[in-house]
């Protein structure tokens, strides 16, 4: 049986790309990632669409377990927010970024926490959260609070930050509500 028409394997597609010159490379290189953002994209706007009319229908799309585990994340990033700021200024280790990555996430935690208690967010407040959100990650935290935390304190933070793209979803979540009630 033959392939699907549509189907071009990885070997045909390299030496495409091979064969290009430099600046064609480019184009075709960006192209890929525009269609890559576009489709990630796509995507979590056709989850946070299905999860606004649930709201709109009296659901919320953040389990009461989700919103205990958000609570109990915010809770031991304060605790990593404390502990930054007694010795960003002391050592050269990256106790900055973390301390942003933490500020960022107790953001996001208090945002759905809002969306499970079904309390607004702005839309200003939501749209500035996204933006920071793609300028921090985790490794810095990672590395300086993380080896500190109770192994299911761990196991709880490393869980939270494996479902980055399932809160993605609800930040753009957000995004509808605050359109479809013209906040």
């Amino acid at each position: 049986m033959s392939p699907h028409p549509s189907f071009i394997p990885m070997d045909l597609y390299e030496q495409y790309m091979t064969s290009l010159d430099e600046p064609s490379m480019r184009y075709e290189s960006t192209f890929v990632f525009f269609c890559t953002i576009g489709i990630d994209f796509y995507m979590h706007m056709t989850k946070a669409k299905n999860d606004t009319v649930k709201i709109l229908a009296g659901f919320s799309p953040i389990s009461y377990k989700d919103f205990s585990n958000y609570q109990r994340i915010k809770l031991l990033l304060e605790y990593g927010q404390r502990r930054c700021e007694l010795l960003k200024e002391f050592t050269d280790l990256p106790y900055v970024q973390a301390a942003a990555y933490i500020k960022c996430m107790l953001d996001e935690c208090s945002m759905l926490i809002k969306l499970h208690l079904s309390k607004t967010v702005s839309l200003e407040e939501v749209v500035i959260h996204i933006d920071e959100r793609d300028k921090v990650n985790p490794d810095a935290f990672n590395r300086l609070i993380l080896p500190d935390l109770l192994p299911e304190d761990r196991r709880d933070v490393v869980t939270f930050e494996t479902k980055f793209d399932e809160r993605t979803t609800m930040m753009y979540t957000l995004l509808l509500m605050d359109c479809e009630l013209g906040l």
